[in-house]
């Protein structure tokens, strides 16, 4: 009996997705050189160009985007008349070059794939990176022979008795700076993102408070992902009229530099962006997406803010009056900040790609 192992991986749309579909990645291929990983995920998100960069092969589901919460009627018709289109694709290609099992973190491909391999008794397995799940993971959970849970909270929406709460895949890259010290000094570094497509809120209230902070410009660094080649333009010549030191762009591919250097994070608060600052354990201003589905972010939020490691402010408030009160608070006063990252102490921190790893591989190498 061959040892090597075949993955199908659906994970797309977001950051929030695609980058735990990548750590799982990772921790798959360490096992064996012989293994072989097939992402699947759709021609308008993320993955599309991310993954072939990165050398992963990729094969597309579908061209549009598959939602069914949060649209109107006709938005809903629309995606039940594609819907079988897309699983008999997935089926295709499933056909074509069987796996031994399909690991779904949701996104758009989500709900099809899922079908697909429960309509070809292919094994499948979920991961929910968020404390609300997302709809298709829902609705797919009860073909699913494990449930892998970010959080707690997670586990009342699914119809499924195996579930198990392991944390969130971070990609080893940030795991392989688990330890790094954080030490306090000036100028203060701070990161600003809005997770992997940018947040334009935020960079428009950090440029309207750069006049209101120019009296700290020697007191403040940024290192600034904006999503937007516009609002990268607008963000360096801002940082540049107000005499501060910026690295602004519109993606930062090695994140974990960013992590590293930072001493205080400014983001959304999406799932993966919470899993990697448990591991790099840096303090964060967490700023909800507030139309994310069923305000899971706002639960992401709390799950740091409740332990004294972040602080969560709503779209609505945050504004350059907020970014200032805050920067100027935490450049007065230090300890603040430390008192946040050594509340990370508080944080359950499992090794959720190779827990995950291992659990698949062993149930489908006992399987054969």
């Amino acid at each position: 009996m061959s040892n090597r192992m075949h993955m199908m991986i659906v994970a797309g749309g977001s950051g929030g997705h695609v980058f735990p579909g990548i750590a799982i990645a990772q921790q798959f291929s360490r096992l064996s050189d012989n293994h072989r990983i097939t992402f699947l995920g759709t021609e308008k998100g993320m993955e599309s160009t991310l993954l072939p960069a990165l050398g992963w092969t990729l094969e597309l589901v579908c061209a549009n985007k598959y939602k069914l919460k949060g649209q109107g009627l006709v938005g809903k018709l629309q995606t039940m008349i594609k819907l079988p289109k897309s699983i008999l694709k997935s089926m295709a290609i499933i056909r074509s070059d069987p796996p031994d099992f399909i690991l779904s973190i949701g996104g758009y491909a989500a709900g099809p794939v899922a079908l697909a391999a429960a309509i070809l008794r292919v094994p499948l397995y979920l991961v929910e990176p968020n404390a609300i799940p997302g709809l298709s993971n829902r609705l797919v959970s009860k073909f699913a022979k494990i449930v892998f849970t970010a959080f707690d909270e997670a586990k009342e929406y699914f119809k499924n008795n195996n579930i198990k709460c392991i944390g969130n895949p971070v990609r080893t890259e940030i795991w392989d700076r688990l330890n790094s010290p954080y030490q306090m000094q000036m100028p203060l570094t701070i990161l600003v993102f809005g997770g992997s497509q940018g947040a334009r809120r935020i960079n428009q209230s950090i440029k309207n408070a750069l006049p209101l902070l120019s009296d700290y410009s020697q007191s403040i660094k940024f290192i600034h992902q904006t999503g937007c080649s516009k609002d990268t333009r607008e963000l360096r010549e801002a940082y540049h009229q107000y005499g501060f030191e910026a690295t602004v762009s519109d993606f930062i591919e090695c994140m974990w530099n960013g992590y590293e250097q930072a001493h205080l994070v400014i983001a959304r608060s999406g799932a993966g962006t919470i899993a990697e600052l448990k591991v790099i354990k840096r303090p964060s201003l967490l700023i909800p997406y507030p139309h994310a589905a069923d305000n899971h972010q706002l639960a992401n939020a709390r799950a740091l803010d409740a332990i004294g490691a972040a602080i969560t402010i709503s779209d609505y408030e945050f504004d350059e009056h907020c970014v200032t009160m805050y920067l100027k608070r935490f450049v007065d006063n230090n300890d603040e900040l430390q008192k946040m990252h050594a509340a990370f102490s508080k944080c359950k921190l499992e090794h959720a790609s190779k827990v995950i790893v291992q659990e698949c591989v062993f149930n489908e190498k006992k399987e054969r």
